[in-house]
């Protein structure tokens, strides 16, 4: 009787310092999320070998070129403002095998206030948003090496602030946060949480 108290005890103390630890079968994230400030040259009117995109993922710089490496180019409007183009919007059918990116403007909201993505329904995705310097936008791609590497999803989030603009330079300074870890939300440096 005093060996069945002793185990017990031993697996209630067991339990209690698992409980405490958190969930013991919540999935972890491999990767810290990034951050960086960045500039970018517009689409038109800047010289064609610069960088006037970026790969969400690795918030790597890229060129909106025939090999369409990235998710989302950028170019300036006469007004001022900065256009934001996915990758299939400017390829169309070329580009059928590129991540699906989308976009979602989000207007009153400040780039620390998001601390997670929405749900992937209140995107538009493979589409050309239009934002003035100042805008918040949040990013959900559809990322195809997510494939071989995810049970919760395939979605690779981020969100991005336009800081400035300098037109006879044609260049847009901004600020981005992605979390490079498949189906996971958070956008705070070093945060993730799962898909819920």
């Amino acid at each position: 009787m005093h060996g069945r108290l002793s185990a017990l005890l031993i697996a209630a103390v067991a339990i209690a310092a698992l409980a405490s630890c958190g969930d013991p079968t919540a999935l972890e994230a491999r990767f810290d999320n990034r951050e960086a400030e960045f500039s970018v040259h517009a689409l038109n009117g800047a010289h064609p070998n610069t960088f006037n995109a970026v790969r969400v993922r690795t918030i790597g710089l890229e060129r909106a070129d025939s090999r369409f490496a990235f998710d989302v180019a950028f170019d300036l409007t006469d007004t001022g403002t900065v256009k934001l183009i996915t990758a299939r919007a400017m390829g169309t059918e070329i580009a059928a095998t590129n991540n699906r990116v989308g976009l979602r403007d989000s207007p009153g909201l400040t780039f620390e206030q998001v601390t997670t993505n929405p749900p992937r329904d209140l995107f538009v995705f493979d589409s050309v948003l239009v934002v003035p310097v100042g805008r918040l936008v949040l990013i959900d791609v559809l990322d195809l090496g997510c494939a071989t590497e995810s049970i919760i999803g395939f979605n690779i989030r981020a969100k991005l602030r336009i800081d400035s603009i300098v037109p006879a330079e044609r260049l847009i300074y901004m600020r981005m946060v992605s979390n490079p870890n498949c189906g996971f939300r958070d956008l705070i440096p070093g945060g993730q949480r799962p898909e819920d």
